[in-house]
């Protein structure tokens, strides 16, 4: 059973270690995988660090949309082009950290249909919180 990650990315300063925490975690990832990187119309260096990962590591797979649709459409495009058997969808700003796969996926091969994470504590300041 295959996979797909996919990751929606718009000009993050954190996609370089957003790679380096999926590599990581590669080992304990079903095998085999992928990790679909959509690029959401960054002007950025991003569409470069893309193009990048995938010639490095086939694992890695990029989707480059033509300008920024926004967050849910550039989920959208990557759960319309994976080909995974089960996807899960994964911020690029580490704020759900990749290290969680392993176990969510876990829980989907104990036969649930939709697995999902809650963060249960934030380190957020007091206003962000309260907004």
């Amino acid at each position: 059973m295959k996979l797909t990650v996919v990751v929606p990315l718009f000009e993050d300063a954190v996609f370089p270690r957003l790679r380096e925490e999926l590599l990581r975690v590669a080992g304990r990832l079903p095998q085999p995988f992928e990790i679909l990187l959509v690029d959401d119309g960054s002007t950025d260096i991003t569409p470069d660090l893309v193009d990048a990962y995938c010639r490095e590591d086939s694992r890695f797979v990029g989707l480059h949309l033509s300008r920024n649709f926004g967050h849910q459409e550039a989920i959208s495009a990557g759960l319309a082009h994976s080909f995974g058997d089960a996807v899960a969808v994964m911020d690029g700003d580490l704020q759900g950290p990749p290290g969680i796969l392993p176990g969510l996926y876990a829980r989907f091969q104990d036969g649930y249909d939709v697995v999902y994470g809650v963060r249960r504590e934030r380190d957020e300041a007091a206003f962000k919180r309260f907004a």
